[in-house]
């Protein structure tokens, strides 16, 4: 989630863990908004988080870049 889940505090530690559980890859998805809009409907109380547009691409490929530095391959 751009501004949220992809500090480079969050990925170090998710890089740590994975190479604690022996793993070297990770599948990164895209964050989208697409369940947002059904919040209200639902009944939740959470409010939109309010990413800005167009911000996706530039969180993926932060993230994508820290992983891979620290020796975690990604795919899309």
């Amino acid at each position: 989630v751009p501004g949220i889940t992809d500090t480079d505090d969050n990925l170090n530690r998710a890089a740590s863990l994975l190479t604690e559980l022996g793993s070297t890859s990770l599948h990164l998805l895209k964050y989208h908004r697409m369940g947002e809009a059904k919040l209200p409907r639902l009944g939740f109380p959470l409010a939109p988080l309010s990413i800005p547009s167009g911000s996706e691409d530039a969180s993926w490929a932060h993230a994508a870049s820290r992983l891979r530095t620290l020796g975690i391959e990604t795919t899309t």
